[in-house]
C-alpha cells in the first residue's frame, strides 16, 4: 500500500484513470489484510471494529473495480463516489484507532502510541477526502496516494503494536 501511494504521488498525471483500479486493489488487499490479522490476533486484544473495516474493505475493492470496467464516465463517477466514500470510511478508522488506542492502554501495552497518531493522521486525511472529493484526477491521485501511505504505515505500525501486546 505504501509503494502504491508513493506511486500516485510521484506521477499523478501519469495514472488518471489507472487510479481507480489501483486504489481499489489496494483496498481490496487492506480489507483482506484486516481480516486475516483480526483472526491471527488473541481474543483479548481483537478488536471487533477491525473485523467490520476488513469485510467493508474488500467488498468496497470488488465494488469499485467490477463497476469500473468498461466505460470512461464510468471510471470518473466512481472514483468521486470512491473519494468521498472512502473519505467517510478513514473517518470512521480514524475513530476505531482511538478505540483500539484506548484498549490496549486498558491492558498496560506499550509502544500505543502509533495507534494515536494513526487515528489523528485518518480523522485529517476523511475531512480533506469528504469536504473536497471533486478537485480533478490529479488531486484525488494526491490525496488516495497519501492515504494510503498513511494507511499502510498505520497497519505496519498496528503490526508492531499487536507483536509486542502478545509479548506481554
Amino acid at each position: 500500500m505504501i509503494v502504491l501511494g508513493i506511486l500516485l504521488l510521484v506521477m499523478p498525471e501519469g495514472v488518471g484513470f489507472a487510479v481507480n483500479y489501483t486504489v481499489a486493489a489496494g483496498i481490496l488487499l487492506m480489507g483482506i489484510y484486516e481480516l486475516v490479522a483480526f483472526f491471527r490476533t488473541s481474543p483479548p486484544f481483537r478488536n471487533e471494529g477491525s473485523l467490520a473495516s476488513g469485510v467493508i474493505l474488500a467488498l468496497m475493492g470488488i465494488v469499485i473495480i467490477v463497476l469500473s470496467v468498461g466505460d470512461p464516465e464510468n471510471q470518473i463517477a466512481m472514483m468521486g463516489i470512491f473519494t468521498t466514500v472512502l473519505g467517510f470510511f478513514a473517518l470512521y478508522r480514524g475513530i476505531l484507532e482511538f478505540f483500539s488506542y484506548s484498549r490496549f492502554r486498558q491492558l498496560d501495552a506499550k509502544d500505543t502510541g502509533w495507534l494515536m497518531m494513526s487515528g489523528v493522521l485518518n480523522l485529517i486525511i476523511g475531512v480533506l477526502m469528504v469536504i473536497l472529493p471533486f478537485t480533478g484526477l490529479i488531486s484525488v491521485a494526491l490525496v488516495l496516494g497519501i492515504y494510503l501511505i498513511v494507511a499502510g504505515a498505520a497497519l505496519f505500525a498496528e503490526a508492531i503494536s499487536g507483536k509486542v501486546a502478545r509479548k506481554h
